[in-house]
């Protein structure tokens, strides 16, 4: 399984995956994320090396749900919230996207401060395992 991290370079910040060379990226998945073909995932890019490759998340302007939770909400902003994670579950389904590859974590999950849209960090590695399922992050909020 990769793992992530979280890196602040020349005045953006990025989410960071490593994956070794024996991981496969899904190509087709790679390539809508790279060109921002579906509007709910966070853009990504990739820097490959002889035996791995990192996969780059630009999370700038972004804050964490985690860290969007902690400020007081009101039910209608709450209900908002809620409904943007079903919206966007919907748009990676109709693309036929799988949502076991996707960050379902409150740390990775982004929110734009300014609007409350929600975006998801996709892992086209094939095979990647998530350790959170969908039923766990939404009872984690």
């Amino acid at each position: 399984m990769a793992k992530y991290k979280i890196e602040h370079a020349k005045g953006r910040t990025l989410l960071v995956i490593a994956g070794q060379k024996v991981d496969q990226l899904s190509e087709r998945e790679f390539y809508a994320i790279t060109t921002m073909q579906i509007p709910c995932l966070v853009k990504a890019d990739i820097i490959r090396k002889t035996k791995t490759f990192k996969l780059m998340y630009d999370i700038s302007g972004y804050i964490s749900l985690r860290e969007f939770l902690m400020n007081p909400l009101s039910k209608r902003t709450f209900s908002k919230l809620l409904r943007g994670i079903l919206d966007n579950l919907k748009i990676l389904q109709r693309a036929y996207f799988e949502e076991r590859y996707l960050l379902l974590d409150v740390n990775t999950v982004m929110v734009n401060p300014l609007n409350q849209e929600l975006k998801f960090v996709f892992v086209p590695i094939s095979f990647y395992e998530n350790t959170v399922s969908l039923k766990g992050f939404l009872l984690s909020i």
